[in-house]
């Protein structure tokens, strides 16, 4: 149970910093108003801005959620090894006793 909420809980990082990354724009809208000759109009501009602290944020977020699904993994894995180990030498001894 608790590694498949660690697992969880990176991969709905490494999705948040996916999404950061790929959405990296801000849209403003600027109402331009232009009055010649007494007579007003006026139109609507939309401009996409990229912003590189949302990027970064999100490049931050990716790396570190795979660094923690790399770790807990290598962990598992040490664990996993020690513990066949151990009842490899277990099961050693029991055969020699008998």
């Amino acid at each position: 149970m608790k590694r498949g909420i660690v697992y969880l809980s990176s991969a709905i990082l490494l999705i948040t910093g996916l999404l950061l990354s790929a959405f990296a724009y801000i849209e403003y809208t600027y109402l331009i108003c232009v009055t010649v000759n007494g007579s007003t109009d006026c139109h609507t501009k939309v401009v996409l801005s990229f912003e590189s602290q949302i990027f970064m944020s999100g490049v931050v977020i990716i790396i570190v959620s795979l660094t923690i699904m790399l770790v807990y993994s290598l962990i598992l894995l040490i664990k996993m090894r020690a513990n066949k180990n151990r009842l490899k030498s277990d099961g050693n001894l029991s055969v020699k006793e008998v």
